[in-house]
């Protein structure tokens, strides 16, 4: 999980099995009708609403296509939740899933979040008005030689050097890198 201040995390999780399996994620939530929680799915995004004053707004951009069940009420151990199940669509020996999580006051907008990918990179693009973070990973534990296209020209916000071609970047790194620029 990577934090981007002030307000967004970055979850990417990788599981595998010995076999091919239909792998679930769950987001699980205050009891929904509880504290007038809802819980909603649009397209990719699941929001979390409470009191109609704070917002948890969660965008799935990996796997690309999933489906979910109902929201569902857990009461086991005395744990009053309701939780989403999100799996995805075929079955396969590991899964990769990356999220955004962006924490909002009511009736705030998410900042855009777009998945970025590219051989044995997988990260998202996370746009703020004149900023952009970059949060990348890589997917098999190699190092990372990439050019990503940033849609704009930007300029290394945090006074590190980075190599720039137009509207691209180079991203060179072992493990996973965090970069913020600024138009």
């Amino acid at each position: 999980m990577v934090y981007l201040t002030p307000d967004a995390f970055v979850l990417f999780d990788v599981v595998e099995a010995f076999s091919a399996k239909q792998f679930d994620w769950l987001l699980q939530a205050p009891r929904i009708g509880s504290y007038g929680s809802t819980l909603d799915v649009i397209g990719d995004t699941l929001s979390i609403t409470r009191h109609d004053q704070v917002h948890l707004a969660v965008k799935m951009l990996e796997p690309s296509t999933f489906d979910y069940g109902p929201a569902t009420y857990n009461e086991a151990h005395d744990v009053r939740s309701t939780y989403v199940r999100l799996h995805s669509v075929s079955k396969a020996p590991s899964a990769r899933f990356l999220s955004t999580w962006f924490p909002l006051a009511a009736g705030a907008l998410a900042p855009q979040a777009e998945k970025v990918s590219a051989n044995n990179l997988i990260g998202v693009k996370v746009t703020r008005a004149s900023k952009l973070d970059l949060v990348l990973f890589s997917t098999d534990g190699n190092a990372v030689d990439e050019w990503i296209n940033l849609g704009a020209v930007y300029h290394a916000a945090d006074g590190a050097t980075y190599a720039f071609s137009g509207t691209k970047l180079r991203a060179q790194f072992a493990s996973y890198e965090v970069i913020r620029l600024a138009q």
